[in-house]
């Protein structure tokens, strides 16, 4: 019959003094067959032993077969075995470590070959989300982490980041190129980004991008072709449901926001009455009455500061591109139809039924 280690659940073969081989050492060296010394000290113990040798296979490539690393790399996943550190938290130390590790040039640019073209796991193959929107808990999710990350890197950091990912999509096809949004998806992200106000950091930075980017001529042609479907301001102003309850109520009918071809460009004429009247209805501010406003004065429109003369001019271009087009054209002020209102009803009337 086999002798076996006397220490409880320990079924070894026994080696001297009633305990197996590493029983036996414990007892030997600590006088205890139960010592169990501290891991973090043993790996203290054994690092500070290899400081200053060379390891045997450094420098040396092809010592393994295909065969014997395909072993390998199974033996390191076998199923039911608990990784080492499972539950465990790496320190800020260890962190730092890591991070400066696998940020090495030499580190990144290996891991990079090992995971190019067919040697990527995922070559060929569809990606996981492809054709799923995340939930509104995922985006929330994605939205922390990405300010957490604005806030842990700098802005140098942040920019050469940037700059590294710029140069990437340089020299690789975007997934996405050559494919454009079919009609529902399209009217899902603009029914999405509907009632949304950008900051003006945002916008900032939208200028920002577009600012030296001259659009070709095609592109031109579509953007002014989207604006032309589009309603200028987006609801009508006091001044135009006044003017346009005028005409309700003589039942004169017409037809607001029609949009016309100019020679240099679209206009959006406030109210059509077939087939050849054009009433214009200006705001006082908008268009710088010239009762109010002087020819040489500046003023703020849109962030922007314009001469009134110059606004004039403009105004003057769309009455003489309306009559070229064969309009007749009536411009109806604010203060007219606020100080001068049955003056101003029976003119626009006038004007309508003529």
């Amino acid at each position: 019959m086999i002798r076996i280690c006397s220490i409880d659940n320990c079924n070894k073969k026994h080696k001297a003094k009633g305990f197996c081989y590493t029983h036996y050492i414990r007892f030997h060296k600590h006088g205890d067959p139960l010592f169990k010394e501290d891991p973090e000290i043993i790996r203290k113990r054994r690092s500070e032993s290899h400081k200053g040798q060379t390891a045997w296979n450094k420098g040396k490539t092809g010592i393994y077969s295909e065969e014997t690393k395909k072993k390998m790399s199974v033996s390191q996943f076998k199923k039911g075995m608990t990784p080492h550190n499972k539950g465990k938290k790496a320190t800020v130390e260890e962190k730092k470590k890591i991070s400066e590790a696998m940020n090495r040039p030499e580190v990144k640019k290996k891991l990079s070959k090992s995971k190019m073209g067919i040697k990527n796991p995922m070559y060929g193959k569809p990606s996981h989300n492809r054709g799923k929107s995340p939930s509104s808990e995922t985006r929330k999710k994605i939205s922390e982490s990405l300010k957490k990350i604005v806030k842990i890197y700098s802005k140098e950091e942040r920019d050469r980041m940037s700059k590294r990912m710029k140069e990437w999509h340089e020299n690789h096809v975007h997934p996405r190129k050559g494919l454009k949004d079919t009609p529902e998806t399209f009217k899902k992200k603009s029914l999405a980004q509907r009632g949304k106000k950008k900051s003006k950091e945002h916008i900032a930075k939208i200028a920002l991008a577009n600012t030296g980017r001259v659009a070709n001529h095609q592109t031109r042609a579509k953007i002014s072709a989207a604006r032309a479907k589009q309603k200028f301001p987006y609801r009508d102003t006091k001044i135009e449901l006044l003017t346009q309850s005028i005409l309700e109520e003589n039942n004169i009918p017409f037809k607001k926001h029609r949009n016309y071809k100019l020679s240099e460009s679209n206009h959006q004429a406030d109210i059509t009455i077939e087939p050849d009247k054009i009433i214009e209805v200006n705001g006082d501010y908008w268009h710088f009455n010239p009762k109010i406003y002087h020819a040489e004065s500046t003023q703020k429109l849109r962030d922007k500061s314009i001469l009134a003369k110059e606004k004039w001019a403009y105004d003057k271009y769309i009455i003489d591109e309306m009559k070229y087009l064969g309009f007749k054209v009536l411009v109806v002020w604010e203060s007219e139809l606020k100080d001068e209102l049955d003056k101003t009803t029976k003119k626009i009337l006038k004007f309508a039924k003529s």
